[in-house]
């Protein structure tokens, strides 16, 4: 159950990343914060399933 829940939230995270990452670039003009967030939530995205699924001593 955790691989699962922890497989929606990294594909969660990664959309949100991806959007804010989009939406830095479609403003007026480009947002610095917004892009570094972007960044940081794909980031995290990559980071959670290493770090949860990786610390489970459970096997597939």
């Amino acid at each position: 159950m955790t691989n699962i829940l922890t497989a929606i939230g990294s594909i969660a995270l990664l959309l949100v990343g991806c959007a804010l990452f989009a939406y830095s670039f479609g403003s007026g003009e480009p947002n610095a914060i917004i892009f570094f967030a972007g960044i940081v939530a794909m980031t995290g995205s990559f980071w959670l399933p290493i770090t949860v699924i990786g610390n489970s001593h459970e096997t597939w």
